[in-house]
């Protein structure tokens, strides 16, 4: 268990550094976010929406909610008003929002566990590693940057307009709060926004650069 448990966090940031390489997808741009319609669009001032969006915690494997999750969800888009947007179905433990149990060489594996539950505790390890990456001052600017491409993407999709000065909220559960600050200089860098970040029972480290 203990070699397994150092294999495991040795090859913890092998998806970012593939992602990184364009392993993935092209090459990245190391001076600038390869982002879609940013420049196009910076500037424009419109009456936009709240956009809230909400990261899981170290349990997901897939695109399904735990009950607990699924339900709050749930109760939050009940509560929010009409103009208010809310984006979830991200991993926040893939670079490349990739679930382990879908295109993963241990694909099947992962959904044995999910249908089992009882070795659930490896989801939490796997997932607890990629936070640590998001932790690390190697490893972790490329992993931030990465989540970042999903977050903004994702918000470009669902019509945020950048530079129009629309509140962006990240609601970030367990490691999904590290994982939220971490991408907060990205995204901020890119889409000229103000940022919020709340945390649920999260994981954080201090080493973010979000106090500006």
């Amino acid at each position: 268990i203990g070699i397994s448990l150092v294999l495991a966090g040795l090859l913890a940031p092998f998806e970012a550094l593939g992602w990184w390489a364009g392993w993935y997808g092209g090459k990245r741009d190391p001076t600038t976010l390869s982002l879609k319609h940013t420049q196009a669009t910076l500037g424009k001032v419109t009456a936009a929406p709240h956009y809230i969006i909400y990261l899981d915690g170290i349990g997901k494997s897939s695109f399904k909610y735990s009950f607990r999750g699924a339900r709050f969800l749930q109760r939050l888009t009940e509560s929010l008003p009409s103009d208010r947007i809310l984006i979830d179905n991200i991993i926040p433990y893939s670079v490349i929002n990739l679930p382990l149990t879908l295109n993963r060489p241990l694909a099947r594996l992962w959904q044995w566990i999910e249908r089992t539950t009882n070795f659930e505790v490896l989801v939490l390890l796997r997932n607890m590693f990629q936070v640590a990456v998001s932790v690390d001052s190697r490893y972790g600017p490329i992993y931030n940057r990465g989540t970042a491409e999903i977050i903004i993407d994702r918000l470009l999709t669902k019509g945020y307009q950048p530079g129009s000065g629309a509140l962006i909220t990240l609601i970030g559960y367990s490691g999904g709060g590290q994982i939220s600050l971490g991408a907060v200089p990205y995204i901020k860098r890119v889409l000229a926004a103000p940022i919020e970040v709340i945390s649920l029972a999260g994981v954080i480290s201090g080493n973010n650069e979000v106090v500006q």
